[in-house]
């Protein structure tokens, strides 16, 4: 279990490599603290050319009632206290050759699983989100934050040239 004092544990890192060069990397309290970490850095023309492609996701979880839990840790303009406190929910991190999986107790016996994945041999990734004890009225929402930049570079302002849009709401998943 990870501790819950004063601050985040911004010091214990984790790596995934997909067999190109290609990586993910982060904290295990899933605040990026270097221009290098992201759930998908892929190589395009490797051992140069790599690209940040999913920095992150922005989870939260909307409750009946109007609440809201997130699940999300971000550090901002060299702030001591990230936000939003997803961190102090964490209930456990673990990282092996093969995947990444966050765990999160929230109120309410809900707890939420987030398992990265990279594709060997691909800049490809996976992120499977598990949530147990949901109730029916529950939304999870992700957004992802994709940047598409140089993983030398930071990117400070919005760049110009790249136009998402989301095209409608997708359907529940299921297996």
């Amino acid at each position: 279990m990870l501790s819950h004092d004063a601050k985040p544990e911004l010091d214990r890192e984790w790596l995934l490599t997909n067999g190109l060069g290609g990586f993910a990397m982060g904290t295990a309290c899933g605040a990026p603290t270097r221009r290098y970490h992201g759930l998908l850095v892929g190589a395009v023309s490797p051992p140069i050319d790599r690209i940040v492609a999913l920095h992150g996701t922005i989870d939260t979880i909307s409750l009946p009632g109007g609440g809201e839990q997130s699940l999300s840790t971000f550090l901002f303009n060299n702030d001591e206290s990230p936000h939003p406190d997803g961190w102090t929910r964490l209930l456990s991190f673990s990282c092996d050759l093969d995947s990444a999986v966050w765990r999160w107790d929230l109120p309410s016996g809900i707890t939420v699983s987030k398992t990265l994945t990279l594709r060997h041999g691909f800049n490809a990734c996976t992120l499977r989100w598990c949530v147990e004890g949901l109730p029916d009225s529950a939304i999870l929402r992700v957004q992802p934050l994709v940047l598409l930049r140089n993983f030398h570079a930071l990117q400070h302002e919005p760049a110009d040239d790249i136009d998402l849009k989301q095209s409608g709401r997708g359907a529940p998943w299921r297996r």
